[in-house]
């Protein structure tokens, strides 16, 4: 069985559509990568920066906390001072 030129040719052209359709998906492909990578680096980024600002929340919390509770001591001591002391 032999095949003919133009089959040949035909077969080598379909060859050739079918090459060049693979390197068009696989740029698609490694564009998406690409992309999909920037937006994994960004999550990253988002994660360290959301650690970050957990750890001062929790700083400034206590620090507010501290301030609160010194005020109340301060103010029911000051309170209890005024009752012992009344003429």
């Amino acid at each position: 069985m032999s095949v003919s030129e133009q089959e040949l040719f035909g077969l080598m052209a379909v060859a050739q559509e079918q090459q060049q359709a693979a390197v068009v998906a696989i740029e698609r492909l490694e564009a998406q990568r690409a992309g999909l990578e920037q937006t994994v680096e960004q999550a990253r980024t988002a994660v360290r920066e959301m650690a970050m600002a957990g750890k001062t929340s929790a700083l400034i919390i206590e620090k507010a906390t501290r301030i609160a509770v010194s005020e109340a001591v301060s103010g029911a001591l000051a309170a209890v001072r005024d009752e012992v002391v009344k003429p």
